[in-house]
């Protein structure tokens, strides 16, 4: 079943943006009416942005939501819930909106005769040929609740991986930082200090070597082109 995009108005005049499930726009728009919104915009939304690549486990689709989305299907599937009908709840309950119309076009192919790997396989930013193949050697011997739970237990490891990954590199870029702004601060406010010290430091040596003249004489000899600060005392 499609899935719309609409923007509409309600009794009170605020604008609400949602989604909406209907065989067609025209029975879309009658249940809009008969909810009592005045339909401003309305759009089938179809998921050509994903097969072009535009979506991926670090976009709009999360692995974290493909972890989710396997488990509820693996649970549905092991009740011996037919899997069109599961996919029906899924789509309903997805609160991903590229999910959401991703599932209803894999509902739809499946209730059209195409097999569940096939129509999965369409996303391959979604689904990779590794769950695609699993899904269909399940489909094939008849244990595909035994190969969603087991997808469902990889990609929950794939998230728990995924958050010690982040969670390991929190530190490093804390003290990376940290660094960096200590630097930062030693090269803007210390060293300039430090050398306005050392240049009077060394300025004030000068002088009290120069105080004795046969010494002052002899640096002068030895290093002719160095001034030397003979009448600054």
């Amino acid at each position: 079943m499609p899935i719309f995009e609409y923007r509409a108005l309600n009794n009170q005049g605020k604008e609400l943006k949602d989604i909406i499930n209907s065989e067609n726009i025209t029975l879309a728009k009658q249940k809009l009416k008969l909810s009592g919104l005045m339909l401003v915009e309305i759009r089938e939304q179809k998921a050509d942005v994903v097969r072009k690549g535009q979506i991926t486990f670090g976009g709009k689709i999360k692995v974290e939501d493909l972890a989710l989305l396997t488990r509820q299907f693996a649970t549905l599937i092991k009740a011996k819930i037919q899997i069109v009908e599961s996919l029906s709840a899924l789509t309903d309950q997805a609160d991903n909106p590229k999910l959401k119309v991703i599932l209803a076009e894999i509902r739809q192919k499946v209730n059209e005769g195409s097999s569940l790997a096939r129509a999965l396989g369409d996303y391959p930013k979604v689904f990779d040929n590794v769950y695609v193949n699993m899904v269909e050697a399940g489909e094939s011997s008849g244990t595909l609740d035994i190969v969603l739970l087991r997808l469902a237990d990889f990609t929950e490891s794939q998230v728990k991986l995924k958050n010690k990954i982040k969670g390991a590199m929190i530190y490093p870029i804390i003290m990376i930082l940290f660094g960096s702004i200590m630097m930062g601060i030693i090269f803007a406010f210390v060293i300039p200090s430090m050398e306005q010290l050392f240049i009077f430091s060394f300025t004030y040596l000068l002088k009290l070597i120069c105080s004795d003249s046969y010494i002052c004489m002899a640096l002068k000899y030895e290093y002719p082109n160095v001034y030397l600060p003979i009448n600054s005392l």
